[in-house]
């Protein structure tokens, strides 16, 4: 196992590598990032002087290999808008993306395994049709067509009834502070439109998945010995069919981070979704830079990641 990890975990630096590349490169053709200093009284002088300072005047092959060695001596670079560090910006504002994508993760996992498993043992009768329903809700729906569907009925509508309603934007109450209590309010509608938008595919895959392991002949000699319908599902068939979700997960990294994006942006959640499009609005390469390769390198260490937890799951899973 450990000689596997550590050559998964090698081979991430060439895919980086090409990743970076790539996405420096097609930055490049994003817009002008000086326009953001064009919109005042700029003469063309101040304008070379500014490409000067921020290098934009070198050939593109040269300022990647900076770039490279930057990144290679953990210097991410400065904001072009603000001049703040790149590295600082990001340890800002991950933590609130982090807390967002791990709460409606949870939600996903508690909600869409249950009743993937209750659609399958209910298999073609009137709750998995309700629950099939409920998935293709899920899976049609934009995100940020919830998000403001979500804003007009748990927070307009029920405001304007003088019902308790919920934030319709921002993490905490500029007055209340950064509490826990203040939090958690705000955090209730951004994460429950971003776990709905992620719930069909673990119903449906924990559906299949399960609905598969419990026709195979040691779940028939199972209930052939006697053994209670309920310890069949839970103890012998729910744990075999967990792998392909195993898989779900780590694919899904990606995803649930572009529906970060969407949902901060609409219930104006401070995180790196927020920040991507602030700055990538003003051509601003550092900081789109860092924030790609920062989440590339996450989703490349969660997919070893996946790999690892397979032999948790599965016991027949090696790796030589």
């Amino acid at each position: 196992m450990l000689p596997f990890v550590l050559r998964r975990l090698l081979s991430i630096v060439p895919l980086l590598l090409i990743v970076s590349a790539v996405t420096f490169f097609l930055l490049q053709y994003m817009g002008d990032p000086l326009s953001y200093y064009l919109q005042g009284n700029v003469t063309a002088a101040d304008y070379e002087r500014l490409s000067k300072q921020f290098g934009l005047d070198r050939p593109v092959l040269v300022r990647f290999g900076e770039w490279l060695l930057d990144i290679a001596q953990g210097n991410f670079g400065a904001s072009l808008v603000s001049g703040r560090q790149v590295r600082d910006l990001i340890a800002f504002h991950f933590p609130n993306t982090l807390l967002l994508m791990g709460t409606a993760f949870a939600l996903t996992i508690v909600m869409g395994i249950p009743l993937g498993v209750i659609s399958a043992v209910r298999r073609a009768k009137r709750t998995d049709y309700a629950i099939t329903a409920v998935s293709i809700v899920s899976f049609s729906a934009p995100t940020f067509w919830t998000g403001i569907l979500a804003i007009v009925v748990f927070s307009l509508w029920t405001r304007q009834r003088g019902l308790p309603y919920l934030p319709s934007g921002g993490m905490y109450d500029f007055i209340e502070g950064p509490t826990f209590a203040s939090i958690a309010r705000h955090l209730v509608l951004p994460a429950s439109i971003l776990a709905f938008s992620m719930l069909a595919r673990y119903v449906r895959y924990m559906r299949s998945s399960l609905i598969e392991v419990l026709s195979q002949d040691y779940i028939r000699t199972a209930r052939a010995k006697g053994m209670p319908e309920r310890r069949v599902v839970y103890k012998h068939g729910l744990k075999n069919s967990l792998l392909p979700i195993v898989t779900i997960i780590a694919v899904d990294m990606p995803q649930l981070m572009g529906g970060a994006l969407i949902t901060e942006q609409v219930f104006s959640w401070p995180g790196m979704g927020r920040l991507m499009v602030d700055h990538a609005a003003r051509a601003d390469f550092p900081v789109l830079m860092g924030i790609l390769v920062f989440v590339s390198v996450i989703v490349m260490l969660l997919t070893v990641v996946a790999d690892v937890v397979y032999t948790l799951v599965d016991p027949r899973v090696e790796y030589r």
